[in-house]
């Protein structure tokens, strides 16, 4: 009687956990229109029967429980993005778990929210928490008396490695709640999806089961603090450039699938994968970032031309730009057009675009431009036509996130506008203090490192807020 008791309840806890569906893989991200707003995604390995998101303010949360807050229906209050669901990934008969979307709105810039995320009445995540991101659009704090400095983390290449969470947890070790967001420059999981299995080294394969694991592993920062992302050549997934067709070789197939279906990051259109979003306190830390996808040419046959979609678009959103409410201007893609690295140097898109492209930057005054690609780390000086230039844009190449190729630690001769190289995995932080003067700290990865800058240097603006900046070394 005993043992068959016995095995009834094993029975039973197998069963419970075997359909266990409490969403996992949180990730905050910054909604475009609003960037006073935040966008919570998560997946579910079932379809959730009641999908509920519950967030509020710390300090109104009696005894730090959340049952008795703001309650946020996807059908209500909590504007939804999609209802959960899953999409497919034909060539290697994948279907993913359920992805839900959720826009979390009100929030008050700098006050610490907490939220859960419940699939069904019995499964539900633990707390967590963050703080709500700085918009030109957010009312001042009550708590502050003056504006406060706005940092921003950068990673590229991330990949999922033991280096990788070396990135991963160096940036949690310092406080990232005083981060408004991340920006992952491209090339995050590594899937490779397209391999066969014989063109791939990972074990068990390339497959977009890579994408689960990989949120898995950047749920640990991804929950707490927004982050923003683009295209780099490992997110294509394809074996060629089918622009406006599939790829012949894998029928049913487009680019960027993965990507497309796992980030719900602004767009001006379906499948262009550029777009622009404003961050910081109006007049004082406002940025403007721009992000560009470096292989527009999957999608657009004009892709390097005055005619394609993202130059008119890049022209077009340079133009409007009112350096009043964002004195500063930052522009991210994957590709680096500066890079004295033997790795990915002067390859065709990063040639075609910097010809493109480079006139308008330096008319417009972009201050800054994070690429990744190179595995290592790379800075220039202020450069324009490959020439150091007071004003213009300074490259950053932080393309050393940990990914499973290594450090690229091979160079070519130093070029003059080289101002620092390194091949080694870290990650990078930019501070805007006011209108005029930022400042920007390469951490390597190695522990002893965690909290010292291995390369650091001041921006200052040349001539007030629509000047370029010149680069201070510390």
């Amino acid at each position: 009687m005993f043992q068959s008791l016995l095995l009834l309840i094993c029975s039973l806890a197998t069963t419970a956990a075997a359909v266990s569906n409490i969403p996992s893989r949180l990730r905050l991200s910054l909604d475009g229109d609003d960037t006073s707003n935040v966008i919570l995604t998560w997946t579910t390995p079932y379809a959730p029967s009641s999908p509920v998101v519950r967030y509020g303010e710390i300090s109104k949360i009696q005894d730090k429980q959340l049952w008795n807050i703001k309650v946020a229906h996807l059908r209500s209050s909590c504007i939804p993005i999609e209802a959960p669901k899953t999409y497919d990934y034909p060539l290697k008969n994948y279907t993913s778990q359920y992805i839900g979307s959720c826009k979390l709105t009100n929030l008050k810039a700098g006050v610490t929210y907490s939220y859960t995320v419940e699939a069904n009445p019995n499964d539900v995540t633990v707390a967590t928490q963050f703080i709500a991101p700085t918009s030109p659009t957010s009312s001042p704090s009550s708590s502050s008396s003056s504006p406060s400095s706005l940092r921003i983390a950068f990673i590229g290449d991330m990949g999922q490695t033991i280096n990788s969470t070396h990135t991963r947890d160096h940036i949690i070790v310092s406080k990232p709640f005083a981060y408004n967001h991340v920006v992952i420059v491209g090339d995050m999981s590594y899937a490779d999806s397209q391999k066969t299995r014989a063109q791939c080294n990972h074990p068990g394969g390339c497959s977009p089961t890579r994408w689960d694991s990989w949120e898995d592993l950047y749920e640990p920062l991804g929950s707490i603090v927004p982050t923003m992302v683009l295209t780099g050549n490992h997110e294509i997934e394809l074996t060629d450039a089918p622009l406006n067709s599939n790829d012949d070789a894998m029928p049913g197939m487009e680019p960027f699938l993965n990507y497309k279906n796992r980030f719900p990051m602004p767009h001006v259109e379906d499948k262009q994968y550029f777009y622009s979003y404003d961050v910081g306190t109006k007049g004082t830390t406002g940025i403007h970032f721009i992000h560009l996808s470096s292989y527009d040419i999957f999608v657009d046959p004009l892709w390097n031309s005055t005619e394609g979609k993202q130059y008119i678009f890049l022209k077009a959103d340079l133009e409007k730009v009112d350096r009043s409410i964002t004195p500063w201007v930052i522009m991210c893609t994957h590709s680096p057009w500066y890079n004295s690295n033997k790795a990915h140097h002067d390859e065709y898109e990063e040639v075609q675009l910097r010809t493109l492209m480079e006139d308008l930057l330096y008319t417009y005054n972009v201050d800054m431009m994070f690429s990744g690609h190179v595995h290592a780390y790379e800075r220039s000086h202020p450069v324009y036509q490959e020439k150091i230039t007071k004003g213009a844009t300074t490259y950053i190449n932080i393309g050393d996130g940990g990914n499973r190729e290594g450090p690229a630690d091979s160079y070519y001769a130093a070029p003059k506008w080289s101002a620092f190289r390194e091949g080694v995995f870290g990650h990078g932080e930019l501070e805007i203090f006011n209108s005029t003067m930022a400042e920007w700290k390469w951490k390597r990865n190695n522990i002893q490192e965690v909290k010292k800058e291995a390369d650091s240097v001041r921006f200052v603006k040349r001539n007030g807020i629509n000047g370029g900046v010149v680069a201070l070394s510390l």
